[in-house]
């Protein structure tokens, strides 16, 4: 289907009925991809999605990569450091070290047991 040619060598005959040949199969491939995508066309010519299809696939068989949820509830993590002036505050021991803890050596704040 793919012929290089000139499009300025073409007659104004030749370049509607090519035009209207690209417009068809313009038309012919969203005909297709509405199809399967499961998109009626109405009068009004607005696409409404209908019922999506039961399993998706690519076209050759293979089934799309499922999304990651990332926003998923993660168990807590245990506490390695606690400040010995309040024992309420605690670090895991990832991220930024907390303000309680200062320069000194965090070894000092670990917690044993």
């Amino acid at each position: 289907m793919s012929s290089e040619f000139d499009i300025g060598t073409l007659s104004h005959e030749a370049f509607a009925k090519h035009q209207a040949a690209v417009a068809a199969e313009a038309a012919r491939r969203t005909a297709r991809a509405q199809e399967w995508l499961g998109i009626s066309q109405p009068a009004s010519g607005v696409t409404a999605p209908t019922q999506a299809p039961a399993k998706a696939s690519n076209g050759n068989g293979h089934q799309p990569k499922r999304v990651r949820v990332r926003n998923r509830q993660r168990p807590p993590v245990k506490v390695l450091f606690r400040d010995p002036a309040d024992p309420s505050h605690t670090w895991s021991g990832r991220g930024r070290a907390p303000t309680w803890m200062g320069a000194r050596n965090k070894e000092q704040f670990r917690v044993t047991a």
